[in-house]
């Protein structure tokens, strides 16, 4: 493939609101199949939404232990999707026995990110432009501005999907109880209530609080790694900065 043809194949037009919106339908007809009560119960499975919702609907074929390699920054491959192909294809590294924290949200990321809300679109236009290249959502195939924005596609679907917005507020109520957002004043030491046990926490940074409470709700998100599930609670209502206060004194005169 010569560098300007990979130059014309465009990322989805797909707005960050479109993207939250595609990722509810999917998790809403997860719902729909398996019961909300199922998935609070045994929390999100990835498994469960693949054969229930995403191979039926989309066919995306996962296939596992590849070895992937590394990119030209030496950093591990954990998955590569194929358009053409509609597969996911996931690096031994992160397999099934692994217990790697990773694997989750690369599952998400390929299948349904780049899977499910880009590859119809892309295969569309391919068939309208009558070109049948090997895709692959790499660097080796798309230009490097259309890598970046498929990415950022991919891990914003993929965020949404792997912890819906009402399943971290179930989460986070029945674990901390909590009666206001936790508040993040600065580094400082936090007590924190897990399931009516109180423990200290220094804590030097916002997202480090974030990590604190990411952790003992993990089990609800699959395995879902600890920064994953962080960066969604600091997108959340649940954690608020108030570092960047405006602070106002009386001082007499």
């Amino acid at each position: 493939m010569t560098q300007s043809s990979r130059r014309s194949i465009p990322a989805p037009p797909f707005t960050n609101a479109e993207i939250m919106r595609r990722a509810d339908a999917i998790i809403a007809k997860y719902e729909s199949v398996v019961g909300r009560d199922s998935i609070i119960e045994s929390g999100m499975q990835f498994r469960d939404l693949y054969e229930s919702v995403v191979y039926p609907d989309y066919e995306v074929e996962i296939v596992e232990g590849v070895e992937l390699g590394v990119d030209d920054d030496g950093c591990k491959i954990l998955g590569i999707y194929d358009v053409e192909a509609n597969s996911a294809f996931i690096d031994v590294s992160i397999g099934p026995e692994s217990g790697d924290p990773r694997r989750t949200f690369t599952l998400h990321h390929e299948v349904l990110g780049h899977g499910v809300l880009q590859g119809p679109w892309l295969r569309q236009r391919l068939a309208e432009e009558g070109r049948s290249e090997f895709i692959v959502t790499t660097e080796t195939s798309l230009s490097p501005r259309t890598i970046q924005h498929l990415e950022r596609q991919a891990n914003a679907f993929a965020a949404r999907s792997s912890a819906p917005p009402w399943l971290i507020d179930i989460a986070v109520f029945e674990c901390f109880r909590p009666s206001k957002p936790f508040i993040y004043f600065g580094p400082s030491k936090y007590w924190l209530e897990t399931y009516g046990v109180s423990r200290p926490y220094q804590v030097e940074s916002l997202h480090e609080l974030c990590r604190q409470i990411a952790f003992p709700i993990r089990r609800r998100f699959d395995g879902l790694s600890t920064e994953s599930l962080a960066y969604r609670l600091a997108e959340s209502n649940w954690v608020a900065d108030r570092t960047r206060r405006i602070a106002l004194q009386r001082v007499a005169f």
